[in-house]
């Protein structure tokens, strides 16, 4: 959930091409990915969540493919809301 916080949906694509190459010229944090599948379902779906995309919809099913119950769905929403500055 804390590294949610910190990305964006462009987190979701591994950086390539140019945006690889600035990344590495200039010491860019690269985007927080986890090896996970798990973790990293509830990774995205914290970022669609709090970014409220129209996305979000797609993340929600693989989140509840990864394993995750509605519970945890309102538990999400409601750790983010505490987040907000």
């Amino acid at each position: 959930m804390a590294l949610s916080l910190h990305d964006d949906a462009r987190s979701f694509a591994p950086p390539h091409g140019l945006r690889l190459f600035i990344f590495r010229l200039f010491g860019g944090a690269l985007p927080n990915r986890l090896a996970d599948p798990k973790l990293e379902a509830l990774r995205r779906f914290a970022v669609m969540s709090r970014e409220r995309s129209g996305d979000a919809d797609d993340e929600r099913r693989r989140f509840m493919v990864a394993g995750y119950t509605t519970w945890a769905e309102i538990e999400v929403d409601r750790l983010l809301d505490r987040a907000k500055p």
